[in-house]
Order: C-alpha cells, then structure tokens, then sequence
C-alpha cells in the first residue's frame, strides 16, 4: 500500500471511529467539585490528594492541590493504590478527549516522581489494567526505570504499551565541598561569572536575599511577575503577567509553600533595586527550581547567572544535598552541571473498543511516518 493510500485509510478509520463512538459527556465543572479538587476515582471515594504520594517537593500535597485547582477544571481526578503492609499511590487525571477517555499523570509532566517503589508498580499497573473506564494512557517525564517498569508491566496485563525518550533533566549535588562543586562547572561560565559579578559590584552594593515567609509575599511576588515580563517573555506574551491561569497557580503555590516551610525564593538586588529572582520548593535537603527571571535592562551583566551561583553557594553552605533546575535539558544548564536523569514518555492502550481502535491508528501512524522519515546515505 502506498503511503498516500495508508493516509487516506487511517483519515477514514478516525471518521469512522467518530461516527461510531459517541461523544463522551464532559466531567462537572471544578465548582462543583469538592474543595479537595476533583471527585475521586479510587474505590474508596476519598478525596485523592489529602495524603501526599511522594516526598518529593514536586508531588507533595500542596504541590499536586495547587495543580488540580487551577488546572483541574475539565479533568476527573484519580488514584490507584495498594494497602498495607507496604501501601502506594499513584496519582492521575482523567479527561475526555475527542471520544476517548485519556488518563494522564497529575501534576507537572516534567517532575521527577520517587513514588510508587519500583517493586509496587507490577501490582499498580495489573489494578489499572484490570478497569475498563478508560481508553488511553500518556504519562509525561517518568524517570526512564520507571517508565520501562510501567511498560513491561502493561504488556504483562495484555495491553499495548510503549516508552519513548522525553528529554534530560539536570541536577547538582551539594553535599560535597565547594571547591569540588566549582570545579565541574564549565571554565567559560565561571569566568563570566565572576566578570559580571565584579560589574555589578562597582555598581554599589549586590545582596543575595531569601524570602521564605508568608509576610511581605504578596508585593515581592508582584515584583518578580513584573521583573520576568521585561524581556522576551513579556515581548511573546507568555510570562507570568500574560498567563492568567499559571500567574494563579504560581501565587498560591508560594503562599502554601511559605505557610509550610517550603518555599525558598531567591532576590538578587543591585543598590536595592531586585534584578533577578529564583522560585524555588525545599523538601528536606533537596530544592528544586521553579521559576526564575530577571530585568531584561540589566542583561549585560547576566543577573541570572550571578544570582545561580550566590544561590547554589549558599544552598552548599547551608548543608543543602541537591539542586533540581527541573523542566527541559537545554545548553546553560549543561554548564552548570553534567549530572542529569533520563525522563521518558509512556502511553498504553487499553482492551477496550476504542482503546483498541486508537492502538491501531496510532502504530500505524507510526508506521507512516518512520517510512516518510528520511533513510541514511
């Protein structure tokens, strides 16, 4: 079969499937939700995210209730566990999309998860497999182990399940010393670093400050909206001050995490004016970058890039075991550190009518689309 005749076959089987499937009916809205922030999906009818499921910063109850509120809206939450004696969650929403029934992972896709163990996941995924009320499954940046675990153990319940690569994310260990800490930075980064910082310096007085408080939150949080809408976020519209629905995640987010102990948001200042910020979540000794920005004025002396090593210096200092910089690889962040996990895609189909039509269409996607990909010389 030619490949313009397998497109024109996979274009009718998804009109087909349309015509045949009906729509599915849309879950409430999230003001008729409990105040937890969804209806559960667990047997049990408990609300999913009163007891977090990892100590991770990036899964911890505030973390997952923030997301699900602002986010939340159109998606069903739900939670797959095991009892004692060795008990595991694992978190997820459900959204209708087009006639299927997609289960996702909740909270941000590119988060390194520590939960469910791996010797849990055999047992999680034969419980999922067992449930005919949904149709796909997509979950985004799972550490590679665990995604390939999830994947065998998928297959084991007869479903159609793949991994692919989604990209690598950087992390610094601190518990060491300074000096060894620097001296696996990048030569050229240490140099401008340390260029711009004596720029700054002759500017008058440069300070590193830490909020961590509830009091006073509001107006410096206000300030790093404004700070980080001055460059090129701002010119393509998508900072904070742009992004109605992620301004709201972010503000309540950092007023949870002060009223807990778990917020650490760096303030670099130049003669007490702040030109740069990093939001970041503590758990216990591990931090993790959230969100960071600076004034686009002071680009020449690389506010950002000064605030990052005041920062991790004084995270070594005080006694810090690592620093997470999270969301995608890309090259700067290279620079600071070589140490980085692989994170992976997973996505399973299940034994269901549309399950199984939504399998065939998308391996034979796949099958197009790796014979219209350029071969090699």
């Amino acid at each position: 079969m030619s490949d313009a005749a397998r497109s024109g076959v996979l274009g009718a089987m998804e009109l087909a499937l349309e015509q045949v499937a009906p729509a599915i009916p849309a879950p409430p809205p999230i003001s008729d939700l409990p105040v937890s922030g969804g209806n559960s999906g667990s047997p049990s009818g408990s609300p999913p995210l009163d007891n977090p499921p990892s100590d991770n910063p990036w899964m911890s109850a505030i973390w997952l209730n923030t997301w699900w509120e602002v986010y939340g809206a159109q998606r069903r939450s739900r939670v797959i566990s095991l009892p004692a004696p060795e008990p595991a969650e694992w978190p997820m929403y459900q959204e209708n999309d087009r006639h299927l029934r997609s289960l996702g992972l909740l909270g941000y896709s590119y988060c390194r998860h520590s939960l469910p163990q791996p010797e849990n996941i055999p047992a999680l995924a034969a419980q999922l497999a067992a449930q005919r009320d949904w149709d796909t499954l997509h979950f985004t940046g799972l550490p590679l182990d665990q995604a390939r675990r999830w994947c065998d153990s998928l297959r084991a319940a007869r479903l159609t399940a793949s991994v692919s690569l989604a990209h690598q994310q950087r992390y610094l260990p601190l518990n060491r010393t300074w000096p060894e800490i620097k001296a696996e930075m990048r030569p050229s980064l240490l140099s401008n670093v340390r260029r711009r910082e004596r720029m700054l310096e002759a500017l008058g007085p440069l300070q590193l400050r830490v909020h961590t408080q509830p009091d006073g939150l509001a107006s410096i949080f206000e300030k790093c909206v404004a700070l980080e809408s001055s460059g090129w976020k701002g010119e393509q519209r998508t900072a904070l001050a742009y992004q109605p629905d992620a301004r709201r995640f972010y503000r309540t987010l950092a007023f949870r995490a002060a009223a807990t102990g778990a917020l650490y948001l760096a303030l670099l200042y130049s003669n007490d004016a702040l030109i740069a910020f990093s939001f970041c979540l503590r758990h216990h000794r591990v931090l993790g970058g959230v969100k960071k920005g600076y004034d686009d004025g002071w680009r020449r002396y690389s506010p950002g890039s000064v605030l990052s090593y005041r920062l991790l210096q004084r995270l070594q200092q005080e006694g810090a075991a690592e620093f997470d910089f999270s969301g995608g690889d890309d090259p700067h962040k290279a620079e600071w550190t070589p140490y980085a996990r692989t994170l992976a895609n997973l996505r399973a189909f299940n034994r269901t009518a549309r399950g199984r039509a939504a399998a065939f269409l998308y391996n034979s996607r796949a099958a197009v689309f790796a014979r219209l990909r350029p071969q090699p010389a």
